[in-house]
């Protein structure tokens, strides 16, 4: 009876979680727009009003450099986390030349 019901529960779990990996599946799909419109793209995420938040802006090159000189300036008060970058570019301070 003790292994029947301890399999049942299993089942039960197995279940559920299964159901919440599919939710996550659609969750997570990709959008992806493998374009180059030229300019510079800003991915901006984080939790604004109380929800999960993910936009990505397309910025003219004058407008991204105000942003870049922007943040840069806020360095003190900001944490920078994880830079996606070569070593090279890291001790450029995220930059490189083209």
């Amino acid at each position: 009876m003790r292994r029947q019901s301890i399999a049942q529960s299993v089942h039960i779990q197995a279940s559920r979680i299964t159901k919440r990996i599919k939710e996550l599946d659609k969750l997570t799909r990709e959008d992806l727009d493998v374009g180059f419109r030229g300019g510079s793209t800003v991915v901006l995420t984080g939790v604004y009003r109380g929800r999960g938040y993910v936009q990505f802006y397309d910025v003219p090159p004058e407008h991204f450099s105000a942003l870049v000189e922007e943040f840069q300036s806020r360095r003190k008060e900001h944490l920078i986390r994880n830079i996606d970058a070569p070593h090279e570019m890291l001790r450029a301070g995220g930059a490189f030349t083209l």
